[in-house]
């Protein structure tokens, strides 16, 4: 599919991302301030291998501050239940703050680094029989393999 490379941001031949929540709400607030291409959005060849590491780092992010989240739950809720304040309402109300604090947390950060899902898999999209499909995996494929020889070459300087 013809689109503008995510990584790159040149037009080409590429992987579509899939269409989730957040792109439909920046595409709905760039439409409202009239700054909107309507480009389709894809991960071409020469990026694939750096889609892939972005994506994993947006992963494990979400991973972290998920942790960050549960910690800092623990926090608001373990104090009060230790100390022996054992008021239902205060443990209640602490636990609905660290509920969305932890949501707005974890939004405001996710959203810094996000890298969204293609639609498909690099061996979905070459099983499909097309002649484009098959050509730009095969493209994928030969610039990752001369990239490997290229960081071997590296090393063994």
């Amino acid at each position: 599919m013809k689109g503008v490379c995510l990584i790159c941001e040149k037009r080409r031949e590429g992987i579509p991302i899939n269409e989730g929540p957040v792109i439909k709400t920046i595409r709905a607030v760039k439409r409202a301030f009239g700054i909107a291409k309507g480009t389709t959005l894809v991960i071409c060849p020469e990026c694939w291998e750096e889609y892939n590491k972005r994506r994993a780092g947006f992963e494990k992010s979400i991973l972290i501050w998920t942790i960050i989240g549960i910690i800092i739950a623990l926090a608001l809720i373990v104090p009060p239940i230790l100390f022996g304040d054992w008021n239902v309402f205060n443990i209640f109300r602490n636990i609905v703050m660290s509920i969305i604090l932890i949501a707005v947390l974890l939004a405001l950060i996710g959203l810094v680094r996000y890298i969204p899902k293609t639609t498909m898999t690099l061996e979905e999209y070459e099983g499909k029989g097309k002649a484009k499909g098959k050509a730009v995996g095969k493209k994928i494929r030969e610039t990752t393999k001369r990239k490997a020889k290229k960081s071997s070459r590296k090393k063994k300087r």
